[in-house]
């Protein structure tokens, strides 16, 4: 089941390229019903009526070897819209629609091997953090065989929001920070100058609390780590009143 789910997922991502405004998008997938996952990569290229790339995974499919990089060509509407038909790929016979907001439904059929007979796939692009969610079925016999999920997104750095001064009185200052990355966060950590202590507390979006200042200014580094292992830094001036 492995190597049938990468050679599912991929060119469900793939056709899905057209709504995306990055080149290579990386990820996972995880077959819930065998508990098997992987990762996957595709590097496409968009141009005014097409996109165009290639796709490719690693491990054997349906036994074969593990293939070389597969080049692709879609058509691509004005508004990034489209529907597709894909006829005699390595994993059968695909066709499906993705519309201008990043929705994406693709069924396969006639694959090989004469034991699967239909996969479902549907999905999400979310245009504004460049993440890519999809669920899936598999069907044998017409019955439900298994079913997962997948994940892929544009590596990047995360974005911090919070303020650049703070002023306070008595005896704590308080910022709030907000993260935004497409991926999950390994790390959020803070240094004060000087003597204060200073906490992170609770979950995104953070409290950054200073306590124990000895001093009118005192600067506060962030430090946020996402699970791309891109890191981020930006510094807080809290400013103690009186």
């Amino acid at each position: 089941m492995r190597t049938l789910k990468k050679a599912l997922i991929i060119p469900a991502l793939l056709l899905l390229a057209p709504l995306a405004g990055a080149s290579t998008y990386t990820g996972t997938w995880n077959n819930k019903t065998f508990n098997t996952e992987g990762a996957l990569t595709i590097e496409f290229e968009v141009g005014k009526d097409n996109v165009a790339g290639s796709f490719d995974f690693d491990g054997p499919v349906f036994g074969a070897g593990d293939p070389p990089a597969i080049p692709f060509s879609a058509p691509l509407d004005s508004d990034g819209s489209g529907s597709f038909t894909v006829i005699g790929t390595g994993v059968g016979d695909l066709s499906g629609s993705f519309s201008k907001d990043g929705k994406l439904d693709i069924t396969i059929s006639n694959i090989p091997g004469g034991v699967l007979t239909e996969a479902r796939i549907n999905g999400k692009f979310d245009l504004k953090v460049e993440k890519f969610d999809a669920t899936y079925e598999i069907d044998s016999s017409g019955a439900l065989f298994a079913n997962g999920v997948a994940e892929a997104h544009v590596p990047k750095k995360p974005k911090l929001k919070l303020p650049k001064r703070v002023k306070f009185s008595g005896a704590k200052g308080k910022a709030k920070l907000t993260v935004k990355t497409n991926t999950g966060i390994s790390k959020v950590k803070a240094k004060a100058t000087g003597k204060a202590k200073v906490r992170v507390t609770g979950k995104n979006p953070y409290k950054i609390v200073v306590k124990k200042t000895t001093r009118k200014t005192t600067r506060v580094k962030i430090i946020v780590v996402n699970e791309d292992g891109f890191k981020t830094t930006k510094t807080v001036k809290f400013i103690k009143k009186g």
